[in-house]
């Protein structure tokens, strides 16, 4: 029976590259126009199956989550409960028959399935999982050229979906944490990492030096433009939380297993409501933009009113 390898990690975090050195090392990915084209932000392209995304999405959009403003512990459950339901279980069913029906082994990548393991893990059982592990600040920092999130927004979500991760395969007998910068900087040495766990979890025995060659072939470090000349440790913007979380996820890209202290590493209350607050004045400031004289009268209107000026 075919394996199935599930991509894991935030938006922007290093999940395409592996993706990618999946692909080579003989992981199915989808048909080529199935797949999320290559672009400005993503020269070598995204490995994302376009049917997986579009359902993933209405996932999140039936309990009024997106991939910024993830879904909560009631919305999760939600979410959980729709497995259950005839037309969503039926849809996850094709989606899955039409990556198995090569009989190959195949990989999925949408950074989205952090926040949706309760509903896949229910359609899938047992899977390959790999999570990749980037500096948060160099995610963050490429998130507010791509969306303008900014910086406290993006650690908030990051830490949102590194959570999930971690949560929903903790105690998965078949999982590896991959540093993007380990990448970069030792590329043998990782990509011989990665395809001997693969190799391992899918029962194959083989000489991997050409193997390794070609998946060292993805690692391009020209395409690295978002990098921190800081520790996270350092970053500002970023929680006590957020840097014990970041210090045990290179942990466990070392390999060094560790019990997950999930109480240390929390989000804090009123998360959701900072990022739906940014997420309402974006739009606001959007339907204002190039009538900024109007929203200054408007503002000023309504200071005289409350004022009685």
């Amino acid at each position: 029976m075919s394996k199935h390898i599930i991509v894991l990690g935030m938006h922007r975090g290093g999940t395409s590259l592996v993706a990618n050195l999946l692909h080579r090392w003989g992981a199915y990915a989808g048909q080529a126009h199935q797949l999320l084209a290559a672009d400005q932000n993503n020269l070598q392209g995204y490995w994302e199956y376009l049917p997986l995304i579009q359902f993933n999405q209405q996932l999140l959009n039936s309990v009024g989550a997106s991939w910024f403003i993830p879904p909560g512990v009631d919305e999760e459950k939600a979410i959980e409960n729709l497995a259950a339901d005839p037309v969503y279980k039926r849809r996850a069913e094709q989606l899955l028959a039409e990556m198995r029906k090569g009989g190959q082994d195949w990989l999925w990548k949408d950074p989205r399935l952090a926040v949706l393991l309760s509903f896949w893990k229910k359609m899938w059982g047992e899977a390959i999982y790999v999570v990749t592990v980037r500096h948060p600040l160099e995610i963050a920092m490429s998130l507010r050229k791509r969306d303008r999130l900014p910086i406290s927004a993006s650690l908030l979500i990051w830490q949102h979906y590194m959570l999930e991760a971690l949560r929903q395969t903790e105690g998965s007998k078949d999982r590896i944490f991959i540093s993007y910068e380990n990448l970069i900087n030792t590329p043998v040495e990782q990509c011989q990492r990665l395809a001997s766990f693969i190799d391992r979890a899918c029962e194959y025995e083989r000489d991997r030096e050409s193997l390794v060659g070609n998946m060292v072939g993805a690692i391009n470090t020209q395409l690295r433009h978002n990098i921190s000349s800081i520790p996270f440790s350092d970053v500002p913007q970023a929680t006590r939380e957020q840097k014990a979380l970041y210090l045990y996820l290179n942990e466990m890209a070392q390999d060094r297993a560790e019990p997950f202290e999930q109480l240390s590493v929390e989000l804090y209350p009123g998360w959701k409501e900072y990022l739906q607050t940014f997420d309402a004045l974006s739009k606001l400031w959007q339907q204002f933009q190039g009538r900024e004289q109007l929203l200054l009268s408007l503002i000023t209107k309504a200071h005289r009113e409350v004022f009685g000026l």
